[in-house]
């Protein structure tokens, strides 16, 4: 196997080399002194432009779970630009994510609405239902409504292998026209470590139905897969770590798939450039790609016995370890 960059979909045009232009250092020094202070501060200020804010969440106090845990900001419906939920979008050719916090009793009904304006069928939730923030209610036949907005119903519960729970719920929308305004959503459940080492069958196995309810989704609406137009919502509590490590290592698991290659660095990189937190312990990293290299297994695209690949295992399973004794001592 190869590392290749997966650019995100909305970065592929941004991809190819930048040319830099040099210029004389005389002409430079020249230019600089005869502008004046006004003109040096715009340099600066238009240079800002690019850096990531987060003025959407400091405005949005009340909304969010941590005051130390920020986030981008990011106008997530179009329709309204005041909206803020304390998510970020993350797109690439290999699936459309959004990571998010759990919601909370006064953002509930935001979270539903984040679910329905990007046609979310699959939700990953990786943390006990109990402690899923509450936009749903983890028992058959139960409801969650928020008034004059949105209903979402559990119709069904299965407890599959690896301590994964799918809840099969209905999401209703009081706004949409009648005929539209009820979508099936399935939202799989794993209380999932944020620090230990995390098993990489059980991180395998979410990947596994995520997959099959979106290609399920798109047979359905007749659509090929890679033109399906719904987004998997990933969440914790915090909407950090653990979520971020997951998307990653799904994006990685389904580029070899389709490609027999897959990127580590580079996803990564894509992933800090859009979620603030991601990455910040090297432990999230290794976990990434322990779990990669578990489904290369399962995929049979290297074998178990291959001597590299043990060895491959062996390490990145002492670092997780290595990381977690030194989190824990933090």
């Amino acid at each position: 196997m190869t590392s290749q960059a997966a650019p995100t979909a909305d970065i592929q045009e941004e991809s190819q080399q930048t040319t830099v232009v040099g210029e004389p250092v005389d002409e430079f020094v020249h230019l600089q002194t005869t502008r004046g202070k006004e003109t040096y501060q715009q340099d600066l200020d238009d240079m800002n432009l690019d850096d990531e804010k987060i003025e959407r969440f400091i405005r949005n106090g009340e909304k969010n779970r941590f005051t130390n845990v920020t986030c981008f900001d990011e106008i997530l419906d179009r329709e309204n630009q005041e909206f803020f939920v304390h998510a970020n979008t993350f797109r690439t050719p290999y699936g459309n994510f959004l990571i998010s916090q759990a919601p909370n009793d006064s953002t509930n009904a935001d979270h539903l609405h984040l679910m329905w304006i990007y046609n979310v069928q699959t939700v990953v939730c990786l943390v006990l239902p109990e402690e899923a923030g509450g936009y749903f209610v983890p028992k058959e036949g139960e409801t969650f409504t928020s008034f004059q907005k949105y209903q979402i119903k559990t119709i069904g519960i299965f407890d599959e292998k690896q301590g994964v729970t799918v809840y099969q719920c209905e999401l209703k929308s009081y706004k949409a026209p009648k005929k539209l305004n009820r979508r099936m959503v399935y939202i799989i459940c794993c209380d999932t470590s944020v620090g230990s080492i995390r098993s990489p069958r059980q991180q395998t196995v979410i990947m596994e139905y995520m997959w099959a309810f979106e290609e399920t989704n798109a047979i359905e609406n007749e659509v090929a897969l890679a033109d399906a137009t719904t987004t998997v919502l990933v969440h914790g509590i915090a909407g950090t770590r653990r979520c971020a490590s997951f998307v990653v290592a799904a994006v990685m698991c389904k580029q070899l798939l389709e490609t027999g290659q897959f990127s580590a660095m580079e996803t990564w990189f894509e992933m800090r450039k859009r979620r603030a937190h991601t990455c910040t312990r090297k432990h999230d990293f290794f976990s990434s790609v322990y779990t990669f290299f578990a489904f290369c297994v399962q995929s049979s695209a290297v074998s178990e016995t291959n001597e590299n690949y043990a060895k491959t295992m062996e390490i990145v399973k002492d670092l997780l370890v290595k990381k977690n004794k030194e989190e824990k001592n933090d």
